[in-house]
């Protein structure tokens, strides 16, 4: 059997705290169990910081965004 990368995508996160982050990594040991994978997409700029705040942003790996809020905003 593959190897299955999951995509969790957190646009819809408008707020996230501490329970987001906590869902978040039980999912992931849950699918590490499972011999698969999962990566965030959409990751705004305060979960990423949460997550790195509490010092797992190697454990809960972000895929790289193809454009920030930031430089959207600066262009309009």
């Amino acid at each position: 059997m593959g190897h299955t990368r999951f995509t969790v995508d957190c646009a819809g996160f408008r707020q996230p705290d501490l329970a987001t982050v906590d869902a978040l990594l039980r999912l992931r040991l849950m699918l590490k169990r499972a011999g698969e994978d999962v990566v965030l997409e959409n990751s705004g700029p305060q979960l990423r910081e949460l997550i790195s705040l509490i010092g797992v942003p190697e454990v809960l790996e972000s895929a790289p965004s193809v454009e920030t809020g930031q430089e959207t905003e600066e262009r309009e």
